[in-house]
């Protein structure tokens, strides 16, 4: 499990993380945990040229894995999902995601500062 009660000694080191969504947030999250030694997977369920484009670059550039157009279930293989803020909170993708995170991994928010953690209640009105 990640330790988030102090923020700077948050360690994803070879932890599983999954980014859902890749627009431009996503992306960088992406590679900023690809850069933090995580085990990055990003996905995202469209097909949009943008978005292909963006998960071209992970795997070319970043070699980091992805998925477009669908979300298969190597997401819930994380101990960390960050979701990028264009996804709505109360889509489907993400309440599993917050379901699954009760079991022993964080699901966190990912706009201006990926760090800015909450636990699995991510989906809870507040």
């Amino acid at each position: 499990m990640i330790d988030i009660s102090i923020r700077k000694n948050i360690n994803i080191r070879d932890k599983r993380v999954s980014v859902i969504g890749l627009g431009l947030s996503g992306t960088e999250a992406a590679k900023l945990a690809n850069h933090l030694g995580a085990i990055v997977f990003a996905s995202d369920e469209s097909m949009d040229e943008r978005v292909c484009a963006h998960s071209m670059e992970l795997m070319h550039t970043h070699h980091i894995a992805s998925e477009t157009g669908i979300h298969s279930d190597k997401i819930y293989d994380a101990d960390l999902w960050i979701v990028s803020p264009g996804i709505p909170k109360d889509s489907k993708i993400v309440l599993k995601a917050a379901q699954e995170a009760c079991k022993e991994s964080y699901l966190i928010e990912g706009k201006s500062d990926i760090f800015n953690c909450c636990p699995s209640q991510y989906n809870q009105p507040g």
